[in-house]
């Protein structure tokens, strides 16, 4: 491993996956409605088990809007930490909680996004995964419509997969 005035080149690469997932969560987050009643107070991103993603959320996004709400980022260390969320992004590390934290969150708030291919169909509403050397995202466009969350048509029209 090489390193370039004191860090390596796999944080490097590390660091610059962290920052496109953080992009495409903050990019979620502006394209979808949520229901009136959730739109009101802080807009809560939640990151579960990945502290670099958190930290470039945090960075570049907290005190920006989502319509007329303020970003706040929380990191959660573990499952019981979790609580109401606008968003919860879970890493691939942390995928096997899912079923778990499905069970804890309020559907009707929070969003799961997670970054394993194959979970789309194990509860989150999106899913990034990679294709072709590039990030992409998986909707569950039912799950989106049966707690009322309106998916922008950007993010319709980029998906890698909608069911």
């Amino acid at each position: 491993m090489s390193t370039a005035f004191g860090q390596s080149v796999t944080d490097d690469a590390a660091s610059a996956v962290a920052a496109k997932k953080g992009l495409i969560v903050f990019q979620m987050a502006k394209n979808v409605d949520w229901p009136k009643q959730h739109k009101e107070g802080d807009f809560i991103i939640g990151i579960y088990g990945d502290e670099k993603i958190y930290k470039y959320i945090s960075s570049k996004y907290s005190s920006k809007l989502v319509g007329s709400q303020q970003v706040k980022v929380v990191r959660y260390i573990s499952v019981n930490e979790i609580s109401e969320c606008h968003m919860l992004y879970v890493s691939s590390s942390k995928s096997g909680y899912i079923e778990s934290i499905a069970k804890k969150i309020n559907h009707k708030k929070t969003i799961i996004i997670t970054n394993k291919s194959g979970l789309i169909n194990e509860g989150p509403t999106i899913n990034i995964v990679p294709v072709n050397g590039s990030l992409k995202w998986e909707l569950n466009l039912t799950k989106a419509q049966k707690y009322n969350f309106i998916i922008g048509e950007k993010l319709k029209k980029y998906a890698y997969s909608i069911i």
